[in-house]
């Protein structure tokens, strides 16, 4: 058995027993990019204090915790990030980063040469600078990105690409895949963008229509296979998501929730363990996450509905119609 069917299989298990082996910590709202469509509204936030983030890792070990996923914000804002990275890896924890790649320091650099992380995902928001100023609103972007791709990959750090579906990237696409391609990467995708999970959604003329996010989708597996949709820490299809399952995510402000997209259900672990905020969850989303109209639907195994999808579509009891047109347009394109 390979080590990520190995991982897959750990979570999964643990997801039958309710037991937290993956963590999702959002260390920082702050990022050095301004992206439209990001999910972290308040850019001015206060980060919570190293030693609250320290209590929060000791007492999601306490509970299970084997695999972390560090994100933002972007985790490198953190002045700290060292710090934070080096106590949870030295709990025994394996780490995956998030990061837009655009600003790499050289202290984590020194950090991930004698604690390597399991894996680095950047994700891409175009194949130029002018493709990234139109998407992050930051000139020279692309430019950054390659110089810490070139430095992560000298030391030798796993490193993950992944997209979003977006008008301004979806139209240097092409470029995209020949870029991953000539850096021996394969290039993953999100397959969905809709609203921020605070409802914003300001950046919805450049959300891809159902028909080009499939082609999308198409273009991108003709190019690197059907493994191009999953990611170290995610899962598309609903049934084999791990939310409040063996899973969970906890935001900038110390909330937990189902996961990044999710807002509800959420209970604080400022205040209590790690263990007793998952448990005092598990209920109340399970109350919430099935839509029994999904089941008997002629397009389920071709469509990404999720409770965190439909709720951001603007109703977790309800199908939501521009993810029913995509599963639609999926299924009618298969060969």
């Amino acid at each position: 058995m390979k080590y990520h069917e190995l991982r897959t299989k750990i979570i999964r298990d643990a997801a039958k027993e309710r037991i937290p082996v993956l963590g999702e910590f959002e260390l920082t709202a702050r990022c050095n990019l301004a992206c439209a469509m990001c999910y972290v509204v308040d850019q001015t936030a206060k980060d919570l204090s190293t030693d609250t983030w320290l209590r929060i890792f000791k007492s999601a070990v306490d509970a299970g915790l084997l695999y972390a996923v560090l994100t933002g914000g972007e985790v490198f804002m953190r002045s700290d990030f060292v710090t934070l990275y080096n106590s949870l890896y030295d709990m025994g924890v394996r780490i995956t980063l998030f990061s837009n790649g655009t600003h790499v320091p050289q202290h984590a650099l020194d950090a991930f040469a004698k604690r390597p992380p399991e894996n680095i995902t950047m994700t891409l928001y175009g194949a130029s600078n002018a493709t990234y100023e139109t998407v992050t609103g930051k000139r020279g972007a692309f430019d950054r990105l390659i110089k810490s791709l070139d430095a992560l990959e000298a030391a030798r750090i796993p490193i993950t690409l992944r997209t979003l579906p977006l008008k301004p990237i979806y139209g240097d696409l092409d470029a995209l895949i020949e870029f991953a391609k000539q850096r021996g990467l394969i290039l993953h995708y999100a397959s969905y963008m809709g609203p921020t999970r605070q409802g914003n959604f300001d950046h919805a003329s450049m959300r891809l229509t159902p028909e080009e996010l499939v082609d999308y989708g198409q273009r991108i597996e003709r190019a690197f296979g059907k493994d191009a949709t999953a990611t170290p820490t995610t899962s598309t299809k609903a049934a084999t998501c791990a939310a409040l399952k063996s899973a969970y995510f906890v935001s900038f402000e110390g909330m937990m929730q189902p996961c990044a997209l999710a807002m509800k259900p959420a209970r604080s672990v400022l205040d209590d363990t790690v263990e007793n905020t998952f448990k005092a969850l598990l209920n109340p989303f399970a109350d919430v996450e099935r839509y029994d109209g999904c089941a008997s639907c002629r397009v389920k195994d071709d469509c990404m509905q999720c409770y965190a999808r439909r709720l951001l579509e603007g109703d977790a009891n309800a199908c939501a119609p521009y993810l029913k047109v995509h599963a639609t347009l999926k299924g009618r394109a298969k060969p």
